[in-house]
């Protein structure tokens, strides 16, 4: 039991087997019956796919709000980050393992391509190349490369808000000593600081101990993982609605 935060007088809550509430000023009582499997399978995995997000979230602070501060009907980065990919889950079905949270995950909710391929080499230095695609204003000629590495084997995240120019077609990363011969998964998007504006990111999968590996971003256009940016505008528009 609580006391009512208007009427002190008042206890609100429940006792025992009864409920005490209020509406519109009037104290009402009702009995309390337990839901017959408050643990269902259901219940349990979207409580574990919210943990799996939140320690997520926790882990790549300054990454999470740099990609997701300032969407529209969310009060934070936080819950924008865990509230767009717990509903991009649900609608495309995708039943995401312990460990493979991350593979589907997005750091850009924007629908504007930014590279027309990737790939990444794996040698005496990491390097990152790209085909920047067709640059449509002037401003795309200073996008900042964002890069995003999340190490499989390690379990921990690395990123670069500043890796290079687009039109650059290349940077090296400068991972984490011992990384080099790990299983990465990387994305890859361009952010606009005067517009403040991102481009759709781009992720391919790095084995363990491969040298290389190259990917085309039309390739992704075919299978769930590329419905994030689609779902998560009309998400956000479905919460305006609501308001």
């Amino acid at each position: 039991m609580r006391k009512h935060p208007h009427y002190p007088e008042i206890n609100v809550g429940r006792e025992g087997n009864v409920i005490f509430y209020e509406v519109d000023g009037q104290l009402l009582v009702r009995s309390y019956s337990p839901p017959k499997n408050p643990r269902t399978a259901k219940q349990q995995a979207n409580r574990h796919l919210h943990a799996q997000l939140n320690a997520i979230s926790s882990q790549t602070k300054s990454l999470r709000h740099f990609s997701f501060q300032g969407v529209r009907t969310y009060k934070n980065s936080h819950n924008a980050f865990i509230g767009l990919h717990k509903q991009f889950l649900y609608e495309t079905g995708l039943a995401p393992e312990e460990n493979g949270v991350p593979a589907v995950l997005h750091w850009s909710i924007s629908n504007r391509p930014g590279a027309e391929w990737l790939t990444i080499e794996r040698e005496e230095q990491c390097i990152l190349k790209w085909d920047p695609g067709r640059l449509t204003r002037q401003s795309d000629v200073s996008n900042q490369a964002v890069i995003v590495i999340y190490n499989v084997d390690q379990k921990e995240w690395w990123w670069n808000l500043n890796a290079a120019k687009r039109t650059d077609g290349q940077c090296t990363v400068d991972i984490p000593v011992g990384w080099n011969s790990d299983e990465w998964i990387t994305w890859l998007f361009f952010h606009d600081a005067i517009h403040n504006t991102s481009t759709k990111d781009l992720q391919i999968m790095l084995p363990k101990n491969s040298l290389g590996v190259g990917g085309k971003f039309d390739s992704q256009e075919t299978i769930p993982w590329a419905l994030f940016h689609e779902i998560a505008h009309h998400v956000i528009e479905d919460r305006e609605d609501r308001k």
